[in-house]
């Protein structure tokens, strides 16, 4: 439907790939619910939700979308590196852009 995306995460071991989760964003123009969410947002949900496998190592993959503070900072909470790609526009801690 217009205005809906799906923020999608997925697991992968080894060569093998499987979906994990989603969550789906309705743009706020098409948002009929009070609680609106950003798309980071829901990255962020989806990283403080993900359930450790046993003796498992995590990394987080993000695309120049997502790599910004509020998936970072759910990564960070979980222990879990970030790998990605600023984004241009983004502004550093002491106000320069990436």
């Amino acid at each position: 439907m217009r205005g809906w995306d799906l923020v999608f995460a997925a697991v992968r071991v080894g060569s093998f790939t499987a979906p994990w989760a989603w969550r789906c964003y309705v743009n706020e123009r098409f948002s009929e619910e009070e609680d609106f969410r950003k798309r980071t947002e829901l990255a962020a949900e989806l990283i403080r939700s993900f359930g450790l496998p046993l003796e498992s190592r995590v990394m987080v993959l993000v695309d120049s979308t997502y790599c910004c503070s509020p998936v970072v900072w759910a990564a960070h909470q979980r222990g879990f590196p970030v790998v990605g790609w600023v984004k241009k526009n983004r502004l550093l801690s002491d106000g320069r852009r990436a």
